[in-house]
């Protein structure tokens, strides 16, 4: 319908236009018809005047003469003719009504014609032809004619022309916006719910414009077509996406079993303390040398170091197990705090101290707590490995207010940043912008897939978040996870 309007306005303007033009026109061209032959009449009657005067002078004299001029008053009115003095100074009927000094050209013969304002205020035409009498002062016979007639034409005219014109524009009107509606506002209506339609997930509708020929039936068809394709597209995507996220989610999998096998490493040499411990009190007891009360602190200390060989085991296998996605609110100091037990046999192996630092005040957001743990944990991992001779680790956790990049869109929030910074080799600024594709490594063969970046990126992108990466050679990387606020506890 809004396209029926604006087609509707813009033949109304276009035809407004252009019939104002020729209202215009027209009107100017009968105003100069109608002073054409109001000067036409005027010249030809005082022509005619002029050329009788010296005639009836010779036959009767100044009576004659003016007889002459009222039976041409009387026949030619609203025209007035006079018989007028060119020197006359007094008031009467001999006396022109013009300036003595605008009839100069009398007295060389020849004719005067204009329009002017009289004392009354009504626009005339005023016409003089001079007079040759014998023995007679120089006169000229006087012809006045009002234009009272023509303004009168003219608005008859413009009055008529209004009326035509607004008759134009309604019948245009109706008739434009009657067909706009059928041969642009309904298929174009329809198009629109079509691709409203499209929008909303819906592939079944089709276009019906049976009854048309034009152009709009083609684009119909098409857009018909165009959406058979889409649903057929859409089924083959979902299968495809299907794949892809059984293979993702193998891929989480595979990379969590990776980390979790350097864990085991870590936890076996962790492990060997405690066992030393448990070997020995049991030795002890063993040996039937010791008293009661000795044996009692033994057994107390077996059960210590079991507890905490069950809790080290206990975390491993929770790591290990394949997570369902679930997300939730939850507080990302929990799920740091719990990935650093778990790495922390591997930091003392490499003499690297990990450091946690939170903001005042609970920080949540909208995660699923497995996923959370498997990239904070891939990210302290890379950190550990980029100092090979030891440092420290900084995992900071805050809130800042950020402009998301144009590859995630949206407007400037408040968000969770969850920052892992190291002070090891740094990265290049060309593998910088590789850090995220897939299988993409610059570790030896054997000791990284390539994969954990890649995933850690999949992973918070499905959080509707980003990793921010800054990174210095000889002085060190900071990865920053950006996730947005969950609700307060």
């Amino acid at each position: 319908m809004k396209l029926a309007i604006r087609l509707t306005a813009a033949i109304m303007l276009a035809l407004t236009c252009l019939m104002i033009v020729h209202t215009y026109l027209v009107v100017q061209r009968e105003i100069d018809l109608f002073s054409t032959d109001l000067d036409r009449h005027a010249y030809l009657v005082g022509k005619a005047l002029a050329g009788a005067v010296p005639d009836m002078w010779q036959v009767g004299g100044p009576d004659r003469v003016r007889q002459l001029i009222r039976d041409a008053n009387r026949q030619e009115d609203p025209l007035t003719a006079r018989w007028v003095f060119i020197d006359s100074t007094v008031p009467g009927e001999s006396r022109p009504l013009l300036n003595p000094r605008d009839l100069k050209t009398l007295v060389n013969g020849k004719e005067i014609i204009k329009r002017v304002r009289l004392a009354d205020n009504q626009p005339r035409i005023i016409a003089y032809f001079p007079l040759t009498l014998t023995g007679q002062r120089l006169s000229a016979i006087e012809i006045s004619e009002p234009l009272a007639s023509m303004y009168v034409y003219i608005r008859n005219t413009l009055l008529r022309n209004s009326l035509l014109l607004l008759a134009v524009i309604g019948i245009s009107g109706l008739t434009v916006w009657i067909l706009g509606i059928r041969i642009v506002g309904r298929p174009v209506g329809e198009m629109v719910q079509l691709a409203e339609g499209v929008g909303g997930g819906h592939f079944n509708r089709h276009i019906d414009l049976a009854g048309t020929r034009d152009e709009f039936t083609d684009l119909g068809a098409g857009l018909n077509s165009m959406v058979d394709h889409l649903r057929e597209s859409r089924e083959r995507l979902g299968e495809q996406i299907q794949k892809q996220i059984e293979t993702l989610e193998q891929l989480h999998h595979a990379e969590r079993l990776t980390t979790a096998g350097k864990l085991a490493s870590g936890l076996a040499h962790e492990l060997g303390t405690p066992l030393n411990v448990v070997s020995g009190r049991a030795k002890m007891i063993a040996s039937l040398t010791l008293d009661s009360d000795q044996i009692k602190e033994s057994a107390s200390i077996i059960s210590e170091q079991a507890d905490r060989m069950t809790g080290l085991i206990r975390r491993l296998l929770d790591f290990v197990r394949r997570p369902g996605t679930l997300k939730r609110t939850v507080e990302p100091s929990q799920v740091v705090t719990h990935v650093l037990a778990l790495l922390q046999p591997i930091a003392k192996q490499a003499n690297v101290d990990l450091d946690l630092r939170c903001a005042a005040g609970d920080i949540t957001v909208q995660a699923d707590p497995g996923q959370l743990q498997q990239v904070i944990s891939n990210l302290v991992m890379n950190a550990i490995n980029a100092m090979p001779k030891g440092g420290r680790v900084e995992i900071s956790i805050t809130t800042e207010r950020v402009q998301p990049p144009a590859d995630v869109g949206g407007e400037e929030a408040t968000y969770a940043c969850l920052a892992v910074a190291d002070s090891g080799i740094g990265i290049s600024e060309e593998n910088l912008k590789r850090i995220f594709v897939p299988f993409f490594t610059t570790m030896d063969v054997g000791k990284g897939t390539g994969l954990g970046l890649s995933i850690a990126h999949g992973i918070i992108r499905d959080h509707d978040g980003w990793i921010d990466v800054k990174s210095t050679i000889d002085k060190g990387s900071t990865f920053s996870i950006y996730l947005p606020l969950g609700e307060k506890q």
